[in-house]
């Protein structure tokens, strides 16, 4: 069995290349907690810290979809990867924490610029080519190849992180993005960019945005997913690689273990969705949904029970591959109801939803960590995701074909 199909490959390899080698060296969100132990911040700073970079995804979100939908994904997406690699080389500079939230509203302003126009880009390229049935399956493969990378990341972050300290996670992380521009530059795009004037830009971007958040209201199947959004957002809050690892620290966990960690975590990462298919072509996509969410509900329930570190670890790999065996499936069927020209737009509406959860809750979980013990807070989210759980049984459209 090939693991690519006949020119798929050909079509996508700057992406699949991107996914895997760009992994190796990002280092930035394993190594962060402990990193921001090291310089003496708590819990409730590292809220602050992420709730700043969320309220910049919120104000510029949509501004920037509609700018990918408008001027071109391509454009979109590297512009934002400089601008990321550059921010992530800015902070090993600096330990100061006004200077790090500054850091980080500018990293949500940034990364603003590709998480909605990166997923369009692709759904458009492979659609031009009569090649739609590749949606999911790129997911799953991109899942695949990040955990590849992953593997390698963990082993090169603890050697790094033991050698010359935390402080390296930020020059390794911004070096990854701009392997990813020079990688990104090779692929293709079919845009025709429009001739007007700044004024004609601004209006139609400005029209591009309400229509699309009209049609996002209107799609009850949408309206609904981005509902589920919220929930599992909150939900993700609580139960959050931050919670985790700061229990893992406070339980005697060494900085450079969180390395070896990611490459465990990542090799089950690289199992998971190779059971996607066989799980959605049995159940179907929403009860899929119900089936990982509810694991990750009882994985997340049952820390209550257990105080012994290796048990904790192992609920935690479980934790991370259940995650990525819901995030493809999840991706590939809320693009299955937008439009073409609305899809970098409500693509990055959906982030947007995200960012203003993330701006509520994170600085409210991170003083609730800090009080009860982020082992404490951690179950919350299993318990939320009920509400998401039920709400996926409501769902009743099928998805149309890309």
């Amino acid at each position: 069995m090939k693991f690519f199909e006949k020119g798929e490959f050909k079509l996508l390899w700057p992406f699949y290349s991107e996914a895997i080698i760009v992994q190796i060296f990002y280092l930035y969100s394993l190594f962060f907690i402990p990193y921001a132990f090291s310089i003496g911040l708590n819990l409730t700073q590292v809220g602050i810290i992420f709730s700043a970079l969320a309220l910049s995804s919120l104000i510029f979100e949509i501004p920037t979809g509609a700018i990918a939908d408008i001027f071109g994904r391509k454009f979109s997406v590297v512009l934002g990867y400089v601008l990321m690699g550059t921010i992530f080389t800015a902070l090993f500079f600096t330990t100061n924490f006004y200077w790090i939230i500054v850091l980080f509203f500018l990293l949500g302003i940034s990364n603003t610029l590709q998480s909605g126009a990166s997923d369009a880009w692709i759904v458009d390229l492979v659609k031009i080519h009569k090649k739609g049935h590749l949606v999911q399956d790129y997911y799953n493969k991109q899942t695949i190849l990040l955990n590849g990378g992953a593997i390698i990341s963990g082993i090169i972050g603890a050697l790094l992180v033991k050698q010359f300290g935390l402080q390296i996670i930020w020059l390794a992380t911004g070096f990854s993005y701009f392997i990813g521009v020079g990688l990104l530059l090779f692929g293709k795009e079919y845009f025709v960019r429009k001739k007007q004037s700044v004024k004609e830009h601004t209006k139609e971007l400005i029209n591009h945005t309400k229509n699309s958040l009209n049609y996002s209201r209107k799609h009850k199947v949408i309206s609904m997913l981005l509902l589920i959004t919220i929930i599992t957002s909150i939900s993700f809050m609580f139960s959050s690689y931050t919670n985790w690892f700061a229990m893992f620290s406070q339980l005697g966990f060494k900085d450079h273990w969180f390395g070896y960690l990611e490459s465990v975590v990542a090799f089950f990462g690289m199992l998971v969705p190779l059971l996607n298919k066989k799980l959605v072509k049995k159940f179907g996509e929403r009860k899929s949904f119900v089936i990982s969410l509810s694991l990750i509900c009882l994985t997340l329930l049952s820390i209550f029970i257990f105080k012994n570190l290796v048990m904790l670890v192992i609920f935690f790999i479980i934790y991370s591959s259940l995650l990525w065996f819901y995030g493809p499936l999840r991706s590939a069927y809320f693009q299955r109801f937008i439009p073409n020209k609305m899809r970098a737009t409500i693509g990055s509406l959906n982030q947007m939803i995200r960012s203003l959860i993330y701006i509520i809750i994170l600085p409210l979980i991170g003083f609730m960590a800090d009080k009860i013990g982020p082992k404490n807070v951690l179950p919350i989210g299993g318990i939320s995701l009920i509400i998401a759980i039920i709400l996926y049984y409501r769902i009743e459209d099928k998805p149309k074909s890309l």
